[in-house]
């Protein structure tokens, strides 16, 4: 009786912490920028991850960063349908080991522009 529950408590600080880490990465990411480019391969009607790239589960972008450079990164084609990202569309970078990905960047009202 003591160690399920000792179980659910472990799991449930374990998605405590996730949660607490993706709002991290969505308010304060590493770099802030805006896309300046997707892959030639992207579908706009949100076919991408259907099509030419299926079984993929990112797309490579170009970010033009708030300091000037321009980085390649990497997007998940649901967050881009689901957040409506295009060109142009402000988003934060976090770097996780030797890949850039991008996510959608909220401000204080919780929009991504």
């Amino acid at each position: 009786m003591i160690a399920d529950g000792l179980v659910i408590m472990a799991l449930l600080g374990l998605l405590g912490i996730f949660f607490i880490i993706q709002l991290k990465m969505m308010f304060f990411p590493q770099i802030k920028g805006e896309i300046i480019e997707f892959e030639s391969i992207f579908d706009p009607d949100c076919k991408s991850c259907r099509g030419k790239n299926e079984g993929k589960t990112s797309l490579p972008i170009k970010v033009k960063t708030d300091d000037g450079k321009i980085i390649s990164a990497e997007i998940s084609a649901c967050t881009m349908c689901i957040e409506g990202i295009g060109i142009g569309s402000r988003i934060g970078v976090t770097k996780v080991g030797s890949r850039h990905i991008a996510q959608a960047c909220a401000n204080i009202r919780g929009r991504n522009n």
